[in-house]
């Protein structure tokens, strides 16, 4: 009788047991904030506030350029600490809206916090247009700079002879490990002599920019002297330039012209004579020469088929790039050579003046035999003499006209720059 109450009691003791237990229910979480976003990734997570009675499956954020995101589409996959979880959604487009939300599984299923939305970092790029540099007969260097914003982006160059057409194309690729870059391209088998459009194209997940149209024009050809010394050329209107001034030590009969270096014995001259600035070599290399107007008025400075330009041939390229501001039109860009400010200068005629300087007869400008203004002032001579003295032309970044001209006495040393006959 005892072991049966016994069992009795064991079984009504189970029975009640059994009826105190809560069956399992949906999990319940919640979603944590989104930090640390980038162009591809995330950090968020989540805590769970309720197991359901049973044991947790799975956790993690589930997310989507969708409004509902759901564990069938992206998730992570992630481990439950202390009630708490982190999350690191990564493989996330740049610059784009996503929704996000926490979840939990256990055997009941799948339950959800709320929904945050992010975007994620990035835009389109920039597109910056440079000068073109390294300007030849038939090629040239195209420059820009680009900003990424740490995305993959196609960069193109893109350029032809009209400035609202262009219609060609070399194409350079970045990575998306170049925020901000200097990026260029050569261009070869050009047409000599012609002026070119081009501009700066950037192409993105997120856009498309294209920068500035700038432009510039090819050589027309080149020549050489008696010396050797090899001379790249343009056309300016209807006219032939060299783009240098002259370097040469013998007359195109291959008579050697003295090379002076004494000042007084400079400013005493009657016949033809040259130096360079401040007897420098390295300067005439850059530069060209100085010559007396001695020189000039032999009539053999020049190689065949070239002379020393008359004031009314410097008259009708001063008429080309148009008063008063075309000085700048001749003058070589930025301040490698030219004094600040030269900032009208933008070469476009391709001329390329450098401020050679002077060096003077009298006492004037330096002194007897002086040289000054170099880095001031392009100076060349004519073949002109008017009124009992030679002409010469000048070029001054402190001042926005083209040329200027003056008389001059005949022991002045000025660069000679020649044009076609």
């Amino acid at each position: 009788m005892k072991v049966f109450i016994y069992l009795f009691l064991v079984a009504a003791i189970f029975a009640a047991c059994q009826s105190c237990k809560k069956d399992p229910t949906l999990p319940t979480v919640t979603t944590s904030q989104v930090i640390a976003i980038t162009i591809n990734s995330a950090m968020s997570g989540g805590r769970l506030t309720d197991d359901g009675n049973a044991t947790i499956l799975a956790c993690g954020v589930c997310y989507s350029q969708g409004t509902v995101p759901v564990v069938a589409g992206d998730k992570t996959d992630d481990i439950i600490v202390n009630n708490v979880f982190t999350s690191h959604p990564s493989g996330l487009e740049p610059g784009k809206t996503y929704y996000l939300r926490a979840y939990t599984t256990n055997e009941v299923g799948t339950a959800y916090g709320e929904t945050i939305s992010f975007t994620t970092d990035g835009s389109a790029p920039t597109a910056t247009t440079i000068d073109a540099t390294n300007i030849g007969f038939a090629d040239a260097t195209l420059n820009g700079e680009i900003n990424t914003s740490g995305i993959e982006t196609t960069v193109t160059f893109i350029y032809g002879k009209e400035e609202n057409n262009l219609n060609l194309s070399k194409v350079i690729t970045s990575t998306k490990n170049w925020p901000t870059v200097k990026v260029s391209a050569t261009l070869s088998d050009l047409g000599k002599s012609t002026t070119y459009f081009f501009a700066l194209k950037a192409v993105n997940l997120l856009g498309a920019v294209t920068g500035e149209t700038k432009s510039f024009k090819t050589f027309e050809g080149s020549t050489i002297d008696i010396d050797g010394n090899v001379y790249k050329t343009v056309k300016i209107g209807d006219q032939i330039w060299m783009t240098e001034n002259l370097k040469v030590t013998h007359y195109n009969d291959g008579s050697e012209i003295p090379n002076v270096t004494d000042g007084n014995t400079w400013a005493n001259l009657t016949s033809g004579a040259w130096c360079d600035y401040n007897n420098d070599a390295t300067l005439g290399k850059v530069y060209g020469h100085l010559y007396n107007w001695f020189t000039v008025n032999t009539e053999k400075l020049a190689p065949q088929g070239w002379h020393v330009p008359s004031y009314e041939e410097f008259i009708i390229l001063d008429n080309f790039v148009v008063q008063p501001t075309g000085g700048g039109k001749l003058r070589e860009v930025g301040t490698a050579h030219w004094v600040s400010p030269n900032t009208d200068a933008t070469n476009e005629t391709g001329f390329t003046a450098l401020p050679n300087g002077l060096r003077s007869s009298d006492e004037h400008n330096g002194g007897i035999g002086n040289f000054s203004y170099l880095n001031n002032l392009a100076t060349f001579w004519t073949s002109t003499d008017e009124y009992g003295e030679p002409v010469h032309a000048l070029l001054n970044n402190f001042y926005p006209e083209a040329l200027t001209f003056g008389g001059i006495y005949r022991q002045y040393g000025n660069g000679v720059r020649l044009i076609k006959d």
